[in-house]
């Protein structure tokens, strides 16, 4: 009997630590060192309201000073002034990875994954389409307010986004519509060529 208690006991501790290692690995804290955000003083985030209202009003020169100013924040340079700091973000094959996520065993490197557009393929079995520009590479990088929000919402999945087709919330501007989950207002996603 004390032995069968004794290995329920250990089989439940280690429940509860592979349970709450998951967790942890669902909801990543803080991004990892090496990963760099947009500095304060850089109008990033903007008051959504007050960006709405240049619209509103075609204030342009507002609207471009708000984009220069966020230019000016992603292209920080890191500490170690090697890169510029959007270069420290994910790319958009570790923000849409299936498969385990390794965890981080040191400082996050800069790794550049350049390549063709999608444009540019063409289907399978055909030619490729032939324009101008068609020599360019290409790479999506998120920052880590996006990285976090499509893994904490699963959004790389095909079946959370089949669900959410059934189920998620009616889209508001589009009748007959389901909506992802919003992303918060410092999340950001930056195609670079």
């Amino acid at each position: 009997m004390a032995s069968s208690l004794k290995i329920f006991a250990v089989s439940l501790f280690a429940t509860l630590v592979s349970v709450s290692t998951t967790a942890v690995i669902a909801q990543q804290a803080g991004p990892p060192p090496g990963y760099f955000d947009i500095p304060a003083g850089f109008d990033f985030p903007a008051d959504k309201q007050t960006l709405e209202q240049f619209r509103a009003s075609a204030n342009v020169s507002a609207q471009r000073l708000h984009v220069w100013n966020v230019f000016a924040g992603i292209t920080q340079s890191t500490p170690d002034n090697r890169f510029p700091i959007f270069e420290t973000w994910y790319s958009a094959a570790e923000a849409f990875q299936t498969g385990p996520v390794p965890q981080a065993a040191g400082p996050r490197r800069v790794v550049r994954r350049f390549e063709l557009p999608d444009q540019f393929r063409g289907l399978p079995d055909a030619p490729a389409p032939q324009a101008a520009g068609s020599a360019l590479m290409s790479e999506v990088l998120f920052n880590f307010a996006n990285y976090n929000h499509v893994r904490t919402k699963k959004l790389f999945l095909k079946s959370e986004l089949a669900d959410l087709r059934q189920t998620g919330a009616m889209d508001a501007k589009i009748p007959n519509n389901r909506t992802i989950p919003p992303f918060p207002a410092d999340a950001v996603s930056l195609k670079v060529v």
